[in-house]
């Protein structure tokens, strides 16, 4: 796993997530689009980070090792020990708009 980009800063961030209400879309082959990174966050449980590019790889993710999301890399995630809870965060480079990087899926995400 890279680790994020040193002029990269945070611009969104998605609700709290569970094992029961985990989007189905996170659970399948998605990425992010050009310029946009983001970071796992677990505050309890631990993920599976699975890298869908070859050569594929697993990460475990809890709360000691979040996890880094390169732009457009495909991956998913499944959940490896309940309870379960993390969020998302999503970073760009200082100079990109963040409107410029939402996605159709982002309303399933970002819901209050």
């Amino acid at each position: 796993m890279k680790p994020m980009p040193p002029d990269f800063i945070a611009y969104k961030r998605t609700r709290n997530f569970t094992d029961t209400d985990l989007p189905e879309s996170l659970t399948r082959r998605h990425d992010t689009k050009p310029g946009a990174w983001a970071k796992i966050v677990v505050l309890e449980g631990a993920l599976d980070y699975e890298i869908l590019a070859e050569p594929a790889r697993h990460y475990r993710i809890d709360a000691d090792h979040p996890g880094i999301i390169e732009e457009q890399l495909p991956h998913r995630v499944t959940p490896l020990i309940t309870p379960l809870s993390f969020y998302l965060e999503f970073y760009k480079r200082d100079d990109t708009d963040a409107a410029s990087l939402a996605r159709a899926m982002d309303a399933g995400l970002f819901k209050p």
